[in-house]
């Protein structure tokens, strides 16, 4: 029994909002949240490249470098990005 595309689609998108907040939260309790982001997105991209060591992996090995940079895209921009109650009118 092969699961449903869409059902796999969800619960990815699931696991990354989840692990996107989780991320956030611990990256502003950090004293320097970017430095921290940072260092969390070298670890994940390095363990991106450690799958495409065969050439029948190349592909998947770049498509998930792009994930792991689109991800942590969002979670700089928001540890970045200061609240709406924070900016003053």
């Amino acid at each position: 029994m092969s699961p449903d595309i869409d059902d796999i689609s969800a619960r990815l998108l699931a696991i990354e909002t989840v692990l996107g907040h989780l991320l956030t939260h611990m990256a502003v309790r950090d004293d320097d949240p970017p430095a921290w982001l940072a260092t969390r997105r070298t670890l994940a991209l390095r363990a991106a490249d450690r799958v495409g060591g065969d050439d029948d992996m190349r592909d998947l090995a770049v498509a998930v470098r792009d994930a792991v940079a689109a991800f942590f895209d969002g979670a700089d921009y928001a540890v970045r990005t200061p609240p709406a109650s924070a900016i003053r009118q």
